[in-house]
């Protein structure tokens, strides 16, 4: 679960940059994308098949709530830090160079590292990278990968 937690808060960092503006329109985004990440991370585990399926069901909801859950919990000003640490670390940090984001009256962080650069299929530039997220004294630490998508976006893979 808490994987979950911190691929969801990544992925809520990526939407940050997207078009959607309005609160709901990012609640939305934040659920769509912590289902998405529970179905990756159920199709790593589970694979195909039946057991595959249900697997898929339930992880991809306990995503989508948590991806929920974590947007309202999140202060504005805490999702625009989560959002600029990442894209610091995607953008220019070398490997194993941690970027930090701290809330000082909420207690909230987190913190973004690159872990290896490579480019996909496609051509595109990609990274891997760990993070950690503390929400309310509970942190969560996650793996995931994120590739450039244009000149200046980053979309998780």
């Amino acid at each position: 679960m808490k994987s979950i937690l911190c691929t969801s808060a990544f992925l809520v960092a990526l939407c940050g940059c997207q078009v959607a503006s309005d609160r709901d329109n990012k609640l939305a985004s934040s659920t769509i994308l912590g289902a998405a990440a529970g179905v990756i991370i159920a199709s790593q585990f589970y694979g195909s098949g039946s057991g595959g399926a249900i697997a898929k069901i339930f992880i991809g909801t306990a995503g989508a709530i948590t991806g929920y859950h974590l947007a309202l919990k999140l202060l504005p000003p805490e999702k625009e830090s989560v959002a600029e640490a990442a894209y610091k670390s995607l953008e220019s940090s070398k490997i194993g160079e941690t970027v930090s984001w701290h809330n000082e009256d909420t207690g909230n962080s987190g913190t973004f590292t690159p872990t290896r650069d490579y480019t996909d299929k496609r051509g595109r530039r990609c990274r891997n990278f760990k993070s950690s997220i503390t929400v309310n004294k509970e942190t969560s630490n996650s793996k995931a990968s994120a590739c450039r998508i244009t000149d200046s976006a980053w979309r998780a893979v």
